[in-house]
C-alpha cells in the first residue's frame, strides 16, 4: 500500500511539474506575441509618423512654402538694388545739371566781346567757387595759365534784341551761330539806317511737318533743318524789323514790297543774290535756291500773277530792282537808300498805287544822295516798267 501510494505521489508530481512547465512555457509565447505586437505597433507609428511627410499635399505645402519664401528674398534684394539704381540716378542727374549749369555759367561769362575781359571772367568764376568741377576746374586754371595775352575765346556781347526759347532742337553750338549772325546783322542794320526794334524778338527751333521758317507776333519759328542756312533766320527777322509799327494786311503790292525788302536786306549782307540756298535743297534736291534777286524781271509780270504769289514771286521783281540799283550805286549807298525810302513810305490804304507811291518815295530818297544816284535809280525803273508818277 505504501509503495504504491508512493509511486502515485511521484506520477502526480510529474505531472504538476510537467504542467508548470507548460504553463510557463506558454506565458513566455505569450510575452513574446504580446512584445511583437507592440514592436510592430511602434513600426507602424513611426511609418505613419514618417509618411506624414511624404504626402504629396505636404509636400506641396512645403515647396510653396520654400518658394514664398524665395521670392520674398528676391523682392527684398531687387528693392534694394532698385533703391540703389534710383539714388545713383539721382546723383547723376543731379551731376549733369550742374555740369550743365556750370558750362551755362562760363558761356555767358565769355559773351563780353573782348578776350581780356572774357579771360578776367574766367578767373573771377574759379576765384570764387562758381565752378566746382574737378576736371572743368582743372582745365581753366590750365587755359589760364598758358593763355597768352590778347587770346582766348570770347563770344559778341548779346543785344538785348533778340532771345531764344527753350527746345529740345534748340542746342548750344546753334544758338551760339544765330546770336553771332545776329549780332553781326544788327550792327549792319544800324549802319544801313534802321533804328533798333522797340520790341525783343524771340527764336524758337521747332520741327514742322515741312521744313519751313515763318515769323509771326515778335516770334520767329525756323525748323532745325534750315537754321544753318543764314538766310533764313535774317529774313524772318527783317519781317519783324519792317513791318514793326505797321498794322497793314500783307498782301497785293504791299507784301511784295515788304517781302521784297526782306530779300534783299539778308542777300545784301550776305553779299550773294541767291536767297535759301541751302534751305531750298530741302524742298527740291535739284533747286539752287529759293529766289535769285540778280534778275531781269519787270513790273508787268505782275499783271499775271495770282494773288498768293504776290509775296513770293513779286517779292522776287521787286528784289531784282533793288539788287540792280545795288550793283549800279553800290552797297553802302543802296542798303540806305532802300532802309530810308521804306521808313518814310506811308502805305496807301487803295492798293492799287502802292506800289506808284513807294516809287516816288525812293526816287525822293534816291535825289537826296545825289543828282546821279536819282538818274541811275530812275533809269533802271524805267527799263524794269515800274510806275513812275
Amino acid at each position: 500500500m505504501d509503495d504504491t501510494d508512493s509511486a502515485s505521489s511521484d506520477l502526480d508530481r510529474e505531472k504538476w511539474r510537467t504542467e508548470v512547465d507548460f504553463r510557463r512555457r506558454e506565458i513566455e509565447l505569450k510575452e513574446r506575441e504580446q512584445a511583437n505586437r507592440d514592436a510592430e505597433i511602434e513600426i507602424k507609428r513611426k511609418d505613419q509618423a514618417s509618411s506624414t511627410w511624404r504626402s504629396p499635399l505636404i509636400v506641396a505645402i512645403f515647396a510653396t512654402a520654400v518658394a514664398a519664401a524665395g521670392n520674398a528674398v528676391v523682392t527684398v534684394v531687387n528693392g534694394h538694388l532698385q533703391r540703389d539704381l534710383d539714388a545713383r540716378k539721382r546723383d547723376a542727374e543731379i551731376q549733369l545739371e550742374k555740369s550743365k549749369s556750370e558750362s551755362s555759367r562760363i558761356l555767358e561769362m565769355i559773351k563780353t566781346g573782348e578776350t581780356e575781359k572774357a579771360a578776367g571772367n574766367l578767373e573771377f568764376l574759379l576765384k570764387s567757387g562758381l565752378v566746382t568741377d574737378p576736371e572743368l576746374t582743372a582745365k581753366l586754371n590750365d587755359f589760364l595759365q598758358k593763355r597768352m595775352p590778347g587770346s582766348g575765346p570770347s563770344l559778341p556781347s548779346p543785344t538785348g534784341r533778340v532771345g531764344f526759347e527753350e527746345s529740345r532742337p534748340l542746342t548750344p553750338t546753334m544758338q551760339e551761330s544765330l546770336q553771332h549772325l545776329l549780332d553781326n546783322y544788327f550792327a549792319y542794320l544800324d549802319k544801313a539806317g534802321f533804328p533798333p526794334a522797340a520790341k525783343k524778338v524771340m527764336v524758337k527751333i521747332e520741327n514742322t511737318q515741312n521744313a519751313n521758317a515763318y515769323y509771326q507776333n515778335d516770334r520767329i519759328v525756323i525748323d532745325p533743318r534750315m537754321a544753318d542756312d543764314p538766310s533764313v533766320p535774317l529774313r524772318e527777322y527783317n519781317h519783324h524789323l519792317l513791318t514793326e509799327n505797321r498794322r497793314q494786311a500783307w498782301r497785293g503790292q504791299y507784301s511784295a514790297i515788304e517781302s521784297g525788302l526782306a530779300d534783299y536786306f539778308a542777300c545784301s549782307f550776305l553779299n550773294n543774290p541767291r536767297l535759301g540756298e541751302k534751305a531750298a535743297k530741302l524742298v527740291d534736291q535739284n533747286s539752287s535756291y529759293i529766289r535769285i534777286l540778280s534778275n531781269t524781271r519787270n513790273f508787268d509780270e505782275f499783271a499775271t500773277l495770282e494773288v498768293g504769289q504776290m509775296p513770293y514771286a513779286g517779292a522776287e521783281v521787286w528784289g531784282g530792282l533793288f539788287w540792280e540799283i545795288r550793283e549800279k550805286l553800290g552797297r553802302d549807298v543802296a542798303d540806305s537808300l532802300m532802309a530810308s525810302a521804306w521808313l518814310k513810305y506811308a502805305i496807301p490804304s487803295q492798293e492799287s498805287i502802292q506800289a506808284r507811291e513807294f516809287v516816288k518815295v525812293l526816287l525822293i530818297e534816291a535825289r537826296s544822295k545825289g543828282q546821279a544816284q536819282f538818274d541811275t535809280a530812275q533809269a533802271i525803273l524805267q527799263a524794269r516798267r515800274f510806275p513812275i508818277p
